[in-house]
């Protein structure tokens, strides 16, 4: 079984996969700020950054991604995303976020047009770029990666033949009440891509924030989006 290591920095998620080929894959990095003490986390793990040869971007938000230059170049690893994430990222910049709610969306606005460099990092190569799917069997690990857009163009997903996904911002679990995420670019992109995600035999969705969501939880938000 592939062993799964999730650090929690800044409230973002970043998991560790080890490989069959004893090494690690990374999905997803710390904002900027985060990196020095993603290496603390990393050496109380025992883990050289050496042995991360994989980076995989769920989506390109900052602050999935305000570490990925620098990680990049500490570790050597390939990164890889999504077609329309990549071209996010080789610019070093966030689609502008897409609230739920249209006040926050007006605070949103506001607050951007006064701070750009919230929606920016530093631009990075990608170097595997798909666009509907990519299996990483040549990677050591038994499992593939989909395209779930919805929550931002370019989103994806980590499928894994142990029963469980790792979903980045396709689902949110910061609310008792909801794992619907607060930014939707396209809410029946996001309903399409959480069919693809159940028709998976996952037990257990992993997200970029909060702690994972059961197989039963994620049916209840379903069954709710489709009435």
């Amino acid at each position: 079984m592939t062993e799964a290591i999730k650090i929690r920095i800044g409230g973002t998620n970043i998991y560790l996969l080890q490989s069959e080929f004893n090494f690690y894959v990374m999905i997803d990095t710390p904002i900027s700020t985060g990196k020095n003490k993603l290496l603390q986390k990393l050496s109380h793990y025992g883990i050289s950054p050496s042995q991360i040869k994989l980076i995989i971007i769920t989506h390109s938000h900052t602050d999935h991604t305000g570490s990925l230059a620098f990680l990049k170049e500490l570790t050597g690893a390939k990164v890889i995303a999504q077609q329309k994430a990549a071209a996010y990222i080789e610019m070093g910049r966030s689609a502008q976020p897409v609230l739920t709610n249209q006040f926050l969306n007006k605070l949103a606005d506001k607050y951007l047009s006064r701070h750009p460099e919230f929606n920016k990092f530093e631009p990075v190569k990608t170097d595997i770029i798909f666009n509907e799917e990519y299996e990483l069997s040549e990677w050591g690990i038994k499992g593939k990666i989909i395209s779930t857009p919805g929550h931002s163009k370019g989103s994806s997903t980590i499928i894994l033949e142990e029963d469980v996904s790792f979903v980045g911002d396709a689902l949110f679990n910061i609310s008792p009440f909801t794992i619907t995420p607060p930014i939707i670019e396209d809410k029946a992109e996001l309903h399409k891509s959480w069919q693809k995600m159940i028709k998976s035999s996952s037990q257990y969705f992993y997200p970029g924030h909060g702690p994972r969501i059961s197989r039963q939880r994620f049916l209840k938000a379903i069954k709710k989006a489709s009435k």
